[in-house]
C-alpha cells in the first residue's frame, strides 16, 4: 500500500482531516493543471472543477478499493468534471449569442464586436509525466511545494469570484444594448420629422429622453472598457498561474538532481569503506567511483570516521551542500547525505540549519 493509498483509508476510516489535507497538499497541482488545459486557461471554471473533484473524491472514500491508483483516477476524474461544466458553460454562452442576436436583427445595430467568443475546450488532456522518486523525496518535495501552490490558488480564487461576478453583471448591460440604440433611433426620427409641430412640453419630453439614451451610451462605452479589462486580468492571472507551474517544475528537478549527486557521493563512500570500514576524508579518494559530471566542490564533508562506531546511521549527516539555496515561497533549502546511505532536502525557513545539523552529528562552529 503506497502512503496516498495509507492515507486515503485512514481518511475514509477515521475521517482524518489531516489525513485528507496531505493529499489535497499532494495533488492539488496535477488536479489543478489538468483543469486548466481542459478550460483553455479560464482559471474561474479550472478551480471549480478542483474543488469538485476533491469533494467526489471526500464523498466517495470509503467506496474506494485499497489498491486504488489516486493520481490516475483523479485525473480521470477531473477531465470528466471539467468537461461537463465545459459543457453547461457553452449552453450558457449559446444562449447570450442568441439572445443577443434576436435584439440585433429587431434593431440592425450589429453588436458583434461586443458578443463574448468562447473558444473551442481541449479536445485532449496532456499526458501527465510521471517521475518516479523514493518515499523521502516524495515527502520531501511535497513539503516544500504545497504552500507555493495551495495559498496562491486560494488568495486568486477570492479575487477571481469577484471579477466573476463583475463580468455577469457587465454582460447584462451589454444584453441591453439593441434596444437602447434601437430606442434612440426612434426618438431621433421622431424629433426631426415633428420638431415643427410638437408643443413645447412634449418636444422638452424628447430631448430629456435623448439625454437619458446619451447617459446609458457612455454607461455602455465604460461597461465595454471595463470587459476589456476583466479579460486581461483573466489573462494574466492564467499566465501567472503557468509561470508558478514552471518555477515548481524547475525547482522540483533541481532538488532531485541535488539529491542524486548527494546518493552518487554516498554510493562512493561505501564502496570506499568496504576496505576498513573507513569513510573517506577527501573527494578525490573516491574520485574514480564519481560519474564526471558531478561537481564535487557544492558538497562538503562532515564525518569521516568509522561507521561501525556509528550508534544511529541514519541520523549522522556525512556529507552536505555547501550553500543553501532558495525556494519561489521564500524558504531555503540544503542536501544530506547520511552515514545509512539515504539523502534528503532538509528546509529552513530563515537559512540558518546550524540546530538541526548539530542535532544529526555536525559538530557547532
Amino acid at each position: 500500500m503506497t502512503d496516498s493509498q495509507a492515507l486515503l483509508a485512514e481518511y475514509a476510516r477515521d475521517g482524518s482531516e489531516k489525513a485528507f489535507r496531505e493529499l489535497v497538499a499532494r495533488y492539488i497541482d496535477l488536479v489543478y493543471s489538468t483543469a486548466l488545459r481542459m478550460m483553455e486557461g479560464d482559471t474561474y471554471l479550472a478551480q471549480d472543477a478542483a474543488q469538485n473533484v476533491f469533494i467526489h473524491l471526500a464523498r466517495k472514500a470509503k467506496s474506494l478499493g485499497q489498491d486504488v491508483m489516486l493520481g490516475g483516477r483523479l485525473h480521470r476524474d477531473t477531465c470528466h468534471v471539467a468537461a461537463t461544466m465545459l459543457r453547461g458553460e457553452r449552453r450558457r454562452q449559446s444562449r447570450e449569442r442568441r439572445a443577443a442576436k434576436m435584439n440585433d436583427e429587431s434593431s440592425g445595430s450589429g453588436l458583434e464586436t461586443v458578443t463574448p467568443i468562447l473558444d473551442e475546450a481541449i479536445e485532449q488532456a496532456a499526458l501527465v509525466k510521471v517521475i518516479t522518486m523514493t518515499k523521502i523525496k516524495a515527502g520531501i518535495i511535497s513539503g516544500l511545494l504545497v504552500a507555493g501552490v495551495a495559498t496562491p490558488f486560494v488568495l486568486q480564487q477570492q479575487t477571481q469570484n469577484r471579477l466573476r461576478t463583475q463580468n455577469d453583471s457587465l454582460r447584462a448591460q451589454v444584453a441591453q444594448i439593441p434596444q437602447l440604440e434601437a430606442e434612440d433611433a426612434r426618438l431621433s426620427n421622431l424629433v426631426s420629422e415633428t420638431k415643427s409641430s410638437l408643443p413645447n412640453g412634449q418636444m422638452d419630453e424628447l430631448v430629456r429622453l435623448r439625454a437619458q439614451v446619451g447617459d446609458l451610451k457612455r454607461q455602455l462605452a465604460e461597461a465595454t472598457q471595463a470587459t476589456a479589462r476583466l479579460k486581461q486580468q483573466a489573462k494574466d492571472d492564467a499566465q501567472a498561474a503557468t509561470d508558478v507551474a514552471h518555477e515548481k517544475q524547475a525547482l522540483e528537478l533541481t532538488m532531485i538532481s541535488r539529491m542524486n549527486d548527494a546518493k552518487q557521493l554516498m554510493l562512493a563512500f561505501y564502496n570506499y569503506a568496504g576496505r576498513d570500514g573507513q569513510l573517506p576524508t577527501n573527494f578525490d579518494q573516491v574520485a574514480g567511483q564519481l560519474p564526471p559530471n558531478l561537481d564535487t566542490n557544492r558538497f562538503q564533508i562532515v564525518y569521516h570516521g568509522s561507521i561501525s562506531s556509528l550508534t544511529n546511521p541514519a541520523s549522522t549527516i556525512v556529507v552536505r551542500e555547501i550553500e543553501a539555496h532558495p525556494t519561489p515561497d521564500g524558504t531555503w533549502v540544503r542536501t544530506y547525505g547520511f552515514a545509512d546511505g539515504h539523502t534528503e532536502v532538509h528546509t529552513s525557513a530563515d537559512g540558518d540549519f546550524s540546530a538541526w545539523e548539530q542535532q544529526h552529528g555536525v559538530p557547532a562552529l
